[in-house]
């Protein structure tokens, strides 16, 4: 990834004080796709494959951090041979988005935070098994050790 130039932190303020936006013009096979910007948050265009099943398809998604929502101005599946053509503008307004999800920090912290905790834990688990000297294994498994991993979930909200 490039590093900014002078000219482009230029073009920032300068944007700023025009009201006008970075933004992404999308073709596909020569037809214009969207326009897709955000004055506060972040614009993806992106294209994924997958081999199984076989699909290949264009998103152009982002984040508006005004609204608080992950939106979406474009996706599309992809054919072999198909053309796409990625051009960066500055503008004053951009095509309507749609609303992929609404954000809920809060909810979303908790989530992400019981998510590490059981990756860790099942991480500390699998060395713990592997290490048969080991007897934190059947310390846990025991009834306290267990009365300990469900207070742990209580108190973190996790049993819910």
């Amino acid at each position: 990834m490039r590093r900014a130039r002078s000219s482009d932190k230029t073009n920032r303020k300068n944007n700023v004080k025009t009201g006008v936006m970075r933004a992404y013009e999308v073709f596909l096979n020569g037809k214009r796709l969207c326009v897709a910007g955000v004055r506060d948050g972040y614009v993806s265009a992106y294209i994924t494959y997958r081999s199984e099943p076989q699909a290949t398809w264009l998103d152009v998604m982002g984040l508006d951090n005004r609204k608080k929502q992950s939106v979406r101005w474009a996706a599309a599946n992809l054919r072999s041979g198909d053309e796409i053509v990625l051009k960066v503008v500055d503008r004053k307004s951009v095509d309507k988005s749609t609303t992929i999800r609404r954000l809920d920090e809060k909810k979303d912290f908790a989530v992400s935070l019981k998510r590490w905790v059981r990756a860790e834990v099942r991480k500390l688990a699998r060395e713990v098994r592997e290490n048969a000297q080991s007897d934190i294994w059947s310390k846990l498994q025991s009834p306290a050790g267990l009365g300990t991993l469900n207070k742990m979930d209580e108190k973190f909200g996790f049993d819910k």
